[in-house]
């Protein structure tokens, strides 16, 4: 088990540990881990055959598995669920069909974790071997804020409940830049926010350690609807990069079109805007688009 944890595994919101158990490991009587900081408590064991997982209070079991033969076992979390498995070691066996899981209240391990991990060294703390690795790194952590946005539906963070208008541009991008930081403090990479003096408007980039030197990426976010959505990446976004000593950038579109919020209007994807209207730009190979998709979905009542 030591070989397969690391401390960083428990300061993701969403995370998997699974290993074999042998000779009858089930059968005896023990804690697995256990990872507490102030209120938060995180500890998972192993009793009468079975594996137990316990975040603040809410409880899981496993089935049964009893006997002496060789066991795969599995602990799954979500920012609201928590889960246990064990099924013989089979590949025909689905792990899927066989995992318990109860839902939680919404939570995620405390920011201080990750300060306090990093600072004693006991988190992943290495540099980035070259651009394109953080550039990937990135973009990929980009899309896994996008999965938990919509996965536990923090879409509606983004909209004006009085108005059921979206929120501006500047405060919309401070969300995601706080939930990609989260990301950031576990790969390494640290995000800054800069207001634009004059305009209202909000600029981020990411930096980290690349071998000798500070890598740097651009980061310049529209709506999707945004009037100067192709200037702002013609023009916007190379001054960025430029300003901060930079030849890679991200150009991020909030793609916000709901069934009430009817915009932009020509079109009814973000991959169709990307293919109109952006695609054709000329761009450097460090230069990605991406969309991110904070549209409102349709209440239950009125499908």
């Amino acid at each position: 088990m030591k070989s397969a944890i690391t401390y960083s595994d428990f300061c993701v919101p969403i995370g998997t540990i699974d290993f074999d158990a042998r000779e009858g490991l089930l059968r005896n009587s023990f804690k697995l881990f256990s990872f507490s900081y102030c209120d938060f408590v995180f500890e998972a064991s192993i009793r009468d055959g079975m594996v137990f997982v316990m975040r603040n209070g809410c409880l899981q079991h496993s089935e049964q598995y009893l006997g002496d033969k060789p066991c795969r076992v599995a602990i799954q979390w979500t920012m609201d669920s928590i889960g246990c498995g064990v099924v013989p070691l089979d590949p025909s066996v689905d792990m899927n069909l066989h995992l318990m899981a109860v839902r939680t209240p919404i939570t995620v391990p405390p920011a201080d974790i990750v300060d306090i991990l990093r600072k004693e060294n006991l988190l992943y703390n290495g540099k980035y071997s070259d651009n394109n690795i953080l550039f990937s790194t990135v973009i990929d952590a980009l899309h896994c804020c996008e999965q938990d946005i919509r996965r536990h539906g923090s879409e509606k963070l983004y909209w004006n409940k009085a108005t059921l208008n979206t929120l501006n541009e500047p405060d919309i991008t401070r969300g995601v830049a706080t939930i990609l930081s989260i990301y950031g403090a576990l790969k390494n990479f640290d995000v800054t926010c800069e207001s634009i003096a004059g305009n209202g408007r909000i600029d981020f980039y990411i930096s980290a350690p690349v071998r000798d030197t500070i890598g740097k990426i651009a980061i310049e976010a529209k709506k999707a609807e945004s009037s100067d959505l192709v200037s702002g990446f013609e023009t916007q976004l190379p001054s960025y990069m430029q300003r901060i000593g930079t030849d890679y950038g991200i150009y991020l579109v909030y793609w916000l079109k709901s069934v009430d919020y009817p915009f932009p209007g020509q079109f009814d994807s973000y991959a169709a805007l990307e293919i109109e209207k952006l695609h054709p730009l000329r761009r450097l190979p460090s230069v990605r688009t991406i969309g991110l998709n904070l549209s409102r979905e349709m209440p239950p009542s009125m499908r």
